[in-house]
């Protein structure tokens, strides 16, 4: 969903909150590496965490929403979305370091859990589910 701004396609409060994801991701990807994710790891840490949030990987999202498959979903995701996506991409980088998992199973397994607690957390407090609205 974009964020309409002066006909630039994104509000500025959009942007800000896209590249503080931006900056996350790139944190996650370090600590996944680290951790010996790669491969196919880095999709599969990246679907966990759709998957936990809204129940489906990234390619039913990009259906969903009715983009090309070589589309960012993040590029086209609410303001709301991208914070849940961030918040969640830093809590797992923090479990993976603190339980020090490692490859792509133990990683994508952690990246899966933790966003599924993020998605009953604000269904708890917001009283609707993430997953199913993406």
């Amino acid at each position: 969903m974009l964020q309409p701004d002066n006909g630039t396609g994104y509000s500025s409060e959009w942007r800000d909150v896209r590249n503080q994801g931006k900056k996350t991701r790139k944190r996650f990807t370090s600590v996944l590496k680290k951790h010996g994710v790669h491969d196919f790891g880095y999709v599969n840490c990246t679907n966990g965490t759709y998957r936990g949030l809204y129940g489906v990987p990234a390619k039913t999202l990009r259906q969903r929403k009715g983009l090309d498959q070589s589309a960012n979903v993040r590029d086209h995701a609410s303001h709301g979305e991208l914070a849940t996506i961030h918040f969640t991409e830093f809590l797992s980088s923090e479990r993976i370091q603190k339980q020090n998992c490692y490859g792509n199973a133990q990683c994508a397994d952690i990246c899966y859990d933790t966003a599924k607690y993020v998605a009953r957390m604000a269904d708890a407090l917001l009283g609707n589910s993430t997953a199913e609205d993406p």
